[in-house]
């Protein structure tokens, strides 16, 4: 991979594409690029993570949120424990991230 650009990566489709702004990373992952072509290990790899590139990348709670499954609702989301002010260990809430769908 290409270097860290002010202690940041950067998304790893400016390696695979020329994109204004970003011309010297795609010419720095050049090898990337041969690698991605040339072993289906590595190309398995970045596809994988091209898949989660501008994907939601933090959770937050909001007061207004309600899941509803007609099962348990680990078989439709994941969950975790939101450690901070509100609680911490078993006392944190339970959180998920969860699209909302709008009604049609």
């Amino acid at each position: 991979m290409p270097p860290l650009v002010m202690g940041q990566d950067l998304p790893v489709g400016r390696d695979f594409e020329p994109t204004p702004g970003y011309e010297g990373r795609f010419v720095e992952a050049a090898e990337l690029r041969a690698l991605y072509e040339s072993d289906p290990d590595v190309k398995h790899s970045i596809d994988v993570a091209m898949g989660f590139v501008d994907k939601r990348r933090q959770d937050g709670i909001h007061a207004a949120a309600v899941v509803i499954t007609k099962e348990p609702m680990l078989d439709y989301v994941p969950v975790q424990r939101k450690s901070g002010p509100s609680g911490s260990g078993e006392d944190a809430p339970i959180v998920t991230s969860v699209r909302k769908r709008r009604a049609h």
